[in-house]
């Protein structure tokens, strides 16, 4: 058998270099698309972590302004089981405040709710205790402290 007649069906390869060709442009298309995707998830999760946050942070901005404010913000109604909404003129719109007294006093407690919203529909609530502390006869911001 001569050498040339074995080598003769090999040297008809001519298309293989298309089909290899062929066959990496699938797969980095396929890469390519599942890169996307991954993206756009990535995107979404982002933007939904922004909204919490943002709703977390008004929430938690009105329970500070609700300890500052002190029993100024908070009439007294003895204790109650349910929470009263209050509204300051001054509070941004985007927190809403509630409260309900745990114990008349002395010394007196209160919850606070701090409910914060986001552009987006997102909403965060917050639940703080406060107990404020009488000194003298005025109770104010500087007479109260957290529990």
């Amino acid at each position: 058998m001569k050498l040339s007649t074995l080598r003769k069906p090999l040297q008809n390869d001519k298309g293989g270099i298309l089909i290899i060709a062929l066959l990496m442009l699938i797969i980095l298309t396929l890469l390519g698309i599942a890169a996307t995707d991954t993206t756009n998830v990535e995107i979404q999760v982002a933007a939904n972590d922004k909204i919490y946050k943002e709703a977390f942070y008004n929430a938690d901005s009105g329970v500070f302004y609700a300890v500052a404010k002190g029993s100024i913000l908070v009439p007294s109604h003895g204790a109650a089981p349910s929470f009263t909404q209050v509204n300051p003129p001054d509070l941004p719109s985007n927190v809403t405040l509630y409260y309900r007294d745990v114990t008349a006093g002395p010394p007196r407690q209160i919850e606070v709710r701090s409910v914060g919203t986001a552009q987006g529909g997102g909403t965060a609530s917050i639940v703080a205790g406060i107990e404020f502390v009488t000194s003298g006869k005025q109770q104010g911001p500087g007479n109260l402290s957290s529990y």
